[in-house]
């Protein structure tokens, strides 16, 4: 059977299918754990669609974060010396509750809980690199299965780590109003109030609270495709307590496309883009290059799938730095969630 009858045959099969319509699943959660904007809050990747009054909505969500960032600087005596600024592998167990008094409007609390660790890949990832012809981020220069971060900046951001940590984070509180719901679209405001439990000499807070407020928009004008969107701003504490004009606020901006591939599975694919709140170089020996790699914004591109049954759903993806360097490495992220009816 040649390739076009192959085509015909797939056809004729898989259209009726295109003919149902299902339910979206996405976009995919992902909070922003790349280390320069862990002290402030961050957007977790949320639809516009309302949700069922009288629900409470319990989720927990996974992240393994492996990122090391080096780069050479030239020395006083001549040459250049390899500096590393980040150097480890790192989990985050992020619980979220919520609870719909109306089906337009939730509310929630997400805390949070941080691990440094030096881990065990840095030789799987180094493989992989040389296998692939992939820049190697400097790993080959440095100890393996070390943990080191040292960013000092001009910009409230004064960040150091040479040993395992176990942190509280900081806490957040959210409220999203769903206040347009059509058939093939759903708007709705997001608020949110970063409370400082975290402290920022455990990377795990900036001790201050910082405001995130985000427009979100769902579009399912296709039986099969939808697409997300998310616009905000994150005004960090220092800047609006009037202690400095330091850190700079954050913008935000997150595209995403689902494929439902069956009622209960989808495929996404997402983009996400966060401005940096540095505005100064970084303060190291000597003179170094590494300031206009923290300056530029964060493009991240995500990849993952979503599976759903009744109110269970389970989601994983990977994320990765693709465009501007300016993220970890490699995130990857599980994420439970689930609902129960309360009236």
């Amino acid at each position: 059977m040649d390739l076009q009858k192959i085509l015909v045959v797939f056809t004729l099969l898989y259209a009726p299918v295109l003919l149902f319509s299902f339910e979206p699943k996405g976009p995919l959660r992902s909070k922003n754990y790349y280390v320069p904007f862990i002290p402030f809050y961050s957007f977790p990747g949320e639809g516009a669609a309302s949700g069922e009054k009288g629900s409470l909505n319990v989720t927990l969500a996974q992240y393994y974060v492996q990122d090391i960032v080096s780069e050479f600087h030239s020395v006083s005596t001549g040459g250049y010396l390899m500096e590393r600024f980040t150097d480890y592998e790192g989990y985050v167990l992020e619980p979220t509750l919520s609870f719909n008094p109306l089906d337009s409007l939730e509310a929630g609390i997400t805390s949070r809980l941080h691990f440094y660790y030096g881990g065990i890949f840095d030789s799987v990832f180094e493989a992989f690199h040389e296998l692939f012809g992939f820049p190697n981020g400097g790993r080959e220069s440095f100890p393996q299965n070390d943990v080191y971060i040292s960013i000092h900046t001009t910009s409230g951001i004064d960040l150091f780590l040479d040993d395992n940590l176990t942190a509280i984070g900081d806490t957040d509180l959210f409220v999203k109003w769903s206040f347009l719901n059509i058939s093939a679209m759903d708007l709705a405001l997001w608020g949110a109030l970063k409370l400082p439990t975290g402290a920022m000499e455990n990377i795990s807070g900036s001790g201050y609270a910082d405001l995130g407020l985000a427009l979100l928009a769902d579009f399912h004008f296709f039986k099969r495709f939808a697409f997300f969107l998310e616009t905000g701003i994150v005004l960090p504490g220092q800047l609006l307590a009037g202690k400095s004009e330091y850190p700079l606020p954050v913008f935000h901006l997150m595209a995403a496309s689902e494929f439902m591939v069956t009622e209960n599975f989808s495929l996404l694919l997402q983009f996400k883009l966060n401005t940096s709140p540095i505005a100064e170089g970084v303060t190291v020996p000597e003179n170094i290059t590494y300031t206009a790699k923290l300056i530029q914004p964060m493009t991240n591109i995500l990849f993952g799938a979503i599976w759903k049954a009744g109110p269970v759903k389970i989601q994983f993806n990977l994320e990765e730095d693709a465009f501007t360097n300016n993220g970890a490495d490699l995130i990857a992220n599980l994420t439970l969630s689930t609902s129960f009816d309360l009236y």
